[in-house]
């Protein structure tokens, strides 16, 4: 009984430091990813939106992640569409109907 306790004590000791290992090996794309939900969130967003043209719940559907966003805010005059998740703020401007939609332009 004690002698398996230890293994899965071992076992679960390796696990955690080779899951350290792998988050230090990948640090600088681990400390980007809380920045990329709200960044696509508002450029899918104001691609759907203002450049084809569909309707807010639409896009909001089109846009949505399994990760949820805190604050999202949509300028209709300005065509920018502001949003907030995993505490980063990110948005995205519509250029026209050629370019399409931008981030960090508002």
């Amino acid at each position: 009984m004690i002698g398996r306790l230890l293994v899965a004590a071992g076992l679960g000791l390796v696990l955690v430091a080779g899951i350290g290992v792998l988050l230090a090996h990948n640090w600088q794309h681990v400390r980007a990813f809380p920045g990329i939900l709200p960044a696509f969130y508002a450029k899918e967003f104001c691609s759907c939106h203002f450049v084809v043209g569909q309707s807010v719940p639409f896009c909001h559907d089109y846009a949505s992640q399994w990760l949820p966003i805190n604050h999202f805010y949509l300028s209709e005059p300005n065509r920018c569409v502001t949003v907030t998740a995993l505490g980063q703020t990110r948005s995205a401007g519509f250029l026209n109907r050629r370019k399409g939609c931008r981030l960090d332009v508002c």
